[in-house]
């Protein structure tokens, strides 16, 4: 237990840390929040400092929803534009997606 709580402790600050590090990318989790559609959900964010992207993972019940988030998404503030990188259907015929963002922040 003591060993899950130093790992957990050490993700809060890592995630602390990156957060302070900019502002701006609290700004950024806030405006993807907003641009989200009803049936879109995401999964995973990971953000590739070096290529100044933002990797976006998530589910959706329609194709039209996921085009919909990428439009949104590319008018955000900072946006450089947004990419559907994959699209495919899960076992429950669900589809998974990626998107890539490039961020300006």
């Amino acid at each position: 237990i003591g060993r899950l709580r130093q790992e957990n402790q050490r993700k809060q600050q890592l995630y602390s840390n990156w957060m302070q590090q900019d502002v701006s990318k609290s700004d950024l989790l806030t405006a993807i929040a907003g641009a989200m559609p009803p049936s879109v959900w995401l999964s995973e964010i990971q953000q590739q400092e070096k290529d100044g992207l933002v990797v976006l993972k998530g589910f959706s019940l329609t194709m039209d929803e996921v085009s919909r988030l990428v439009d949104q998404l590319t008018t955000l503030p900072g946006c450089a534009g947004a990419e559907l990188k994959d699209v495919s259907r899960d076992k429950k015929q669900m589809l998974q997606f990626e998107i890539l963002l490039k961020y300006k922040g």
